[in-house]
């Protein structure tokens, strides 16, 4: 979003000066559209107006959360830590444990919505969303329970192989997906 709002205003200051020309981005522009930019720049001009020298400030200040996780990752940190295998070898059954299980659906489940539950509350009030919410964690716990019976009792042991005994091809990719 960010990109195109930085493509149509150069667009169209571009067209109204007469040229049909788009400017180059510069440094300082391409480093506040990299996630985290922005937060990174107010730090740093922060920073800057209370006189607080460059060597200083965090190191974190100067590099991205991508940068610094991205070596994580290829070396198979989060896989490791979670239990998890990405390499063409199958797991056996009960190779993950309880707490890279909780760890796994902490990540997933609870990811996104803590993003966007302080805009439900200021949209739906305390009491109604505080309602919901322990409506639909209840509802999450039973979709959960009925997977796992599923699961038991078709006696497969992940969810892509629930979803091709149940939908075919199709359903395993959706959930592969």
């Amino acid at each position: 979003a960010v990109v195109d709002l930085h493509k149509a205003l150069l667009t169209e200051s571009a067209a109204i000066a007469g040229s049909q020309s788009v400017p180059v981005m510069s440094g300082t522009a391409r480093a506040l559209k990299t996630p985290g930019g922005f937060r990174r720049a107010y730090l740093h001009a922060q920073a800057d107006a209370k006189g607080i020298a460059e060597d200083a400030r965090p190191a974190a200040w100067s590099e991205s959360l991508l940068s610094t996780v991205r070596p994580l990752a290829r070396v198979g940190y989060f896989e490791h830590a979670l239990g998890l295998s990405i390499g063409t070898e199958t797991a056996s059954r009960g190779d993950v444990g309880v707490v890279a299980t909780v760890i796994g659906i902490l990540k997933s489940f609870l990811g996104s919505g803590l993003l966007f539950l302080p805009g439900a509350y200021a949209s739906a009030g305390w009491a109604l969303a505080s309602v919901l919410l322990v409506a639909i964690a209840a509802l999450n716990a039973v979709c959960i329970g009925l997977l796992l019976e599923a699961c038991v009792a078709s006696g497969v042991s992940d969810f892509g192989q629930l979803a091709l005994r149940a939908s075919g091809p199709v359903g395993k990719t959706c959930v592969h997906v």
